[in-house]
C-alpha cells in the first residue's frame, strides 16, 4: 500500500462544509416554504383557530418533536398538535396550562427561549410523574403586556438542533401574531360597523316613530348582541324595571331593585367592593352601590335624562367581578341613552302638544258656547226693552200698562248690564288685570242689606231667608267684590232652591273672613256640581232659568285672586251650601272710612247749581241733561269735547262742577282735569269724571277728579254725586 493520501482531510472538510451548507440551505428552503405555505393559508383563512391548527401541525411535522403545545398567559388559548401526542396531555393539557402559570417570562434567556436538553432536570412546572418528555424548547413571544409560547416536546431521542428548532417556533409565533392582530383588526372593524348600524338603526326609529316602548325594547335587545353582559336591564327613578336576557324577552323585574333608589338619591355608598359599581352619567361621574340582594357584581350604568332630570338608567350587568365593556361599547351606551333622551322629551314634549291641543280644542268649544250664550242673554233683555219701547211709542196702553212695562225695561236693562258686567271682569282675569280695592268695610251692614232686596224674590217662592251676623270687627276688603260674590251666592240659593229656607253666616276666624250661603232645598248631583262653577253652566240646561250662568265662575275666580277657598256640599234632595273663606286683615282704627253720601230724595240737591256736562256722544248729553233737569239742575251748558269745555270755562269761570266723559276726540277728560288744574282761575272748580271703566275707581283722584261717576249712569248715583 502506498502512502496514505495526506488531501482526503481537506476533501472530507469541504465535504462536510458542503454539507452543512446544503443542510443550511435545506433548512433556510423549508423555512420559507413553511412560511409561505403559512401565508397562503393565512391569506386563505381569516379565523385564527384555523390558522393556529395548521400553523401547528405544519411546525410539528418541521422539527420532528413528537407534539407541540401553545398556551397564552392570559389562558384563552391552550392547545395541543401532533399525532405522536400522548392521551394525558390531550385529556387535562396540563403540561401547557402549568407552562402559563408556573414559568415567569423572566425565566426565558435573552431570546426569549428556554432550552430543555434530555437527561437534564425539569424545570418546576407541575408536570405528572408518568410525563414522558424527554428534552424541549420552549419559544416565548411577548404579546402586549402578555406573552405567547410555544412548547416543542420530544420523547425520544433525536438529532435535532435545539437553536433551529427555537427559531422556527419564533418564526412560527410572529405569523401567528400577525394572523391574531389581522382577526382582531377586522373583528375591530366589524364590530365598529355593528356599533355604526346600531345607532343609526336607533336614530332612524327615534325619529320615525313616536313609539317609546317599541324604542326600549330595540335598544335593550340590539346592546344585548353586542356587549357581553349576562343581563341588560333599564331602571327607572319611579320604580319599573325591565329586564332582558340572551334569547329571551323584555320583562318587567318581578321585585323593586334596591340599586335603582340610586335614582332618587336615597343610597349611601357601601364600603363592600363586592357591591360598588360604575354609573357613568352623561357627565362622565362615576357613582356607586348596588344592592346586596342583586345577583350582578358590577354593572354598567349610563343615566339617561328627560326634560334635565333624570329619568332611569340602562345598566349592563355582569354576574363575575370583572366588566368586559370596550371603549366602543360603552360609546355605543351612552349613545343608546342620549339617543332614549332625544326620545323621551319628544314623547313628553307631544304629550304636552296634545295636552296644548287639547286645552285649545276646549277653548275654542268654550269660546263658541260663549257667543252662543251671550248673544242668547244678550237678546233676550234686548227683546224686552225694544217690545216694550215700540209699545209705549205707539201709544194706546193705559197708565198701569206703562208703568209695569217701564218697570220691565229697567229690570232687563239691569239686567244687560249685569252681563256686560260679568262678561267684562272675566276678560280682566283672563288677563291678569282685575284689581282689588281694599278699604275698612262693615261686612255686617253689607250682608243686612241683601235682605229687602231679595225679600219680594222669596215671597214669591215659598222661601225663607234668615241672616246670622255676629259681632264683626271692620275689615280691609274689597266691599264690592264681597257684594258681588255675596249676591250671586244668595241669587243662585233663590233661582234654584224651590220652596226652601236659606241661611246666611259670617264669621272671622284665624285671619279669615267666612262666608256661608246654605239652603235645605232641591240640591243638585256631584257630577253637575263639579261643573256649576264654570262659565255658562247652570244646574239644569234643558231648563235654563233667569241668569247667564256666569255668575258663580266669576265668584270661584274672585275667590282664588283673593287667595281664599271655595268648597260645595250638595246631594239630591239634600240642599245644597256653599262655604268660602278669604284672608283680611282687621281695619285699624285711623284708616279711612268714606261712604258715598246717600241721596233718596231729589230735594237734597240744591236747584241753584250751575254745571257744565262735556261729552262727544249727544245721546249721552241727552240723557245727563234729562237726569239733571230731573233733579231740579235749571243752569245746564254742553259741551262736545275738552277744547270746547276749556272755551266756554274761559268765558265764564262762574261753574259750581263739571262734569265729563273720560274718552272723547279733540282733548279727553284727563287732558281736561290737567289744563284745569293748572289755571289759577279754574283750579278751584269741581270736576266728576264720567266712564265705564269700573278700574278708574283706583286712579280718578290721581289724576285730579273729586269724584267718579260710573255707567251707567242712574238718578239714584246722580244724586249721590251732586249731594257730596
Amino acid at each position: 500500500m502506498g502512502p496514505e493520501n495526506t488531501n482526503d482531510e481537506p476533501r472530507n472538510d469541504r465535504e462536510q462544509e458542503r454539507i452543512a451548507t446544503f443542510h443550511d440551505l435545506s433548512v433556510a428552503l423549508s423555512i420559507a416554504h413553511l412560511k409561505n405555505e403559512i401565508v397562503e393559508f393565512m391569506f386563505r383563512h381569516q379565523n385564527f383557530a384555523e390558522v393556529l391548527d395548521f400553523v401547528g401541525t405544519k411546525v410539528c411535522e418541521l422539527i420532528g418533536a413528537q407534539h407541540l403545545g401553545f398556551c397564552a398567559e392570559d389562558g384563552s388559548r391552550s392547545d395541543w398538535f401532533g399525532a405522536d401526542a400522548p392521551e394525558c396531555c390531550h385529556a387535562c393539557a396540563k403540561a401547557a396550562g402549568n407552562l402559563g402559570k408556573s414559568l415567569p417570562p423572566d425565566f426565558f434567556t435573552d431570546n426569549e427561549t428556554l432550552v430543555i436538553q434530555e437527561g437534564a432536570p425539569m424545570p418546576d412546572m407541575n408536570l405528572p410523574r408518568y410525563c414522558p418528555v424527554k428534552s424541549a424548547v420552549i419559544a416565548q413571544f411577548r404579546k402586549g403586556s402578555g406573552w405567547w409560547r410555544l412548547v416543542a416536546d420530544y420523547t425520544k431521542p433525536h438529532k435535532h438542533d435545539m437553536t433551529e428548532v427555537a427559531r422556527d417556533l419564533h418564526v412560527a409565533l410572529e405569523l401567528l401574531a400577525i394572523s391574531y392582530d389581522r382577526q382582531q383588526h377586522e373583528e375591530t372593524i366589524a364590530r365598529l360597523q355593528k356599533h355604526q348600524q346600531y345607532r343609526a338603526d336607533l336614530l332612524a326609529y327615534a325619529l320615525s316613530k313616536d313609539d317609546l316602548p317599541g324604542l326600549i325594547d330595540l335598544t335593550l335587545h340590539r346592546l344585548l348582541e353586542m356587549t357581553v353582559c349576562d343581563y341588560i336591564a333599564i331602571h327607572t327613578v319611579d320604580g319599573d324595571h325591565f329586564l332582558l336576557y340572551p334569547g329571551g324577552d323584555l320583562q318587567r323585574c318581578p321585585k323593586r331593585c334596591e340599586a335603582c333608589a340610586f335614582f332618587k338619591l336615597k343610597i349611601p355608598p357601601v364600603e363592600n367592593a363586592d357591591h360598588i359599581i360604575e354609573l357613568e352619567d352623561a357627565q362622565g361621574q362615576t357613582l356607586a352601590r348596588l344592592s346586596p340582594d342583586c345577583p350582578a357584581k358590577s354593572l354598567e350604568v349610563v343615566v339617561v335624562y328627560c326634560d334635565g332630570k333624570p329619568w332611569g338608567g340602562i345598566a349592563l350587568h355582569y354576574l363575575n367581578q370583572q366588566r368586559e365593556i370596550s371603549k366602543d361599547d360603552r360609546t355605543t351606551l351612552k349613545i343608546a341613552a342620549d339617543v332614549l333622551t332625544l326620545a323621551l322629551e319628544r314623547h313628553s314634549t307631544a304629550l304636552k302638544l296634545k295636552a296644548e291641543r287639547d286645552r285649545v280644542v276646549e277653548a275654542e268649544k268654550a269660546r263658541s258656547y260663549f257667543f252662543s250664550s251671550v248673544s242668547h242673554d244678550i237678546r233676550t233683555p234686548l227683546n224686552a226693552i225694544i217690545g216694550f219701547s215700540e209699545l209705549l211709542q205707539a201709544g194706546g196702553v193705559s197708565s198701569e200698562e206703562a208703568k209695569q212695562n217701564l218697570k220691565l225695561i229697567v229690570a232687563s236693562g239691569r239686567t244687560l248690564l249685569q252681563l256686560v258686567n260679568d262678561v267684562l271682569d272675566l276678560s280682566k282675569m283672563d288677563l291678569g288685570k282685575l284689581e282689588f280695592s281694599f278699604e275698612p268695610t262693615d261686612v255686617g251692614e253689607l250682608v243686612r242689606e241683601i235682605a229687602p232686596v231679595f225679600q219680594p224674590m222669596t215671597n214669591e217662592r215659598n222661601q225663607t231667608l234668615l241672616i246670622d251676623i255676629p259681632d264683626l270687627p271692620r275689615l280691609l276688603i274689597d266691599p264690592h267684590r264681597f257684594r258681588q260674590v255675596l249676591f250671586n251666592f244668595v241669587s243662585n240659593a233663590v233661582k234654584y232652591a224651590g220652596p226652601s229656607t236659606i241661611r246666611v253666616a259670617t264669621a272671622y276666624e284665624d285671619g279669615q273672613l267666612k262666608l256661608t250661603v246654605a239652603d235645605d232645598g232641591k240640591g243638585i248631583s256631584a257630577e253637575k256640581a263639579k261643573r256649576l262653577m264654570q262659565p255658562f253652566v247652570q244646574a239644569d240646561i234643558k231648563n235654563r232659568t233667569e241668569g247667564s250662568g256666569l255668575g258663580l265662575a266669576i265668584c270661584r275666580r274672585l275667590v282664588e285672586i283673593a287667595h281664599g277657598t271655595i268648597s260645595i256640599q250638595t246631594a239630591p234632595g239634600k240642599g245644597f251650601s256653599v262655604n268660602v273663606a278669604v284672608p283680611a286683615e282687621v281695619a285699624t282704627e285711623g284708616a279711612s272710612d268714606e261712604k258715598p253720601v246717600s241721596s233718596s230724595t231729589v230735594e237734597a240737591v240744591s236747584s241753584s247749581l250751575r254745571i257744565l256736562v262735556v261729552d262727544d256722544s249727544p245721546v249721552n248729553r241727552a240723557v245727563l241733561k234729562a237726569m239733571l233737569r230731573k233733579l231740579g239742575i235749571a243752569h245746564i251748558e254742553l259741551a262736545v269735547d275738552g277744547r270746547e269745555a276749556l272755551d266756554i270755562l274761559n268765558r265764564d269761570s262762574a261753574f259750581d262742577l263739571v262734569m265729563t266723559d273720560m274718552w272723547m276726540p279733540i282733548m279727553d277728560g284727563a287732558e281736561l282735569v290737567r289744563d284745569i288744574r293748572s289755571n289759577e282761575r279754574l283750579a278751584h272748580l269741581k270736576v266728576c269724571a264720567i266712564t265705564a271703566d269700573v278700574e278708574a275707581r283706583t286712579t280718578y283722584r290721581g289724576l285730579g277728579f273729586d269724584a267718579l261717576l260710573l255707567k251707567p249712569v242712574t238718578l239714584d248715583k246722580m244724586s249721590a254725586i251732586l249731594a257730596n
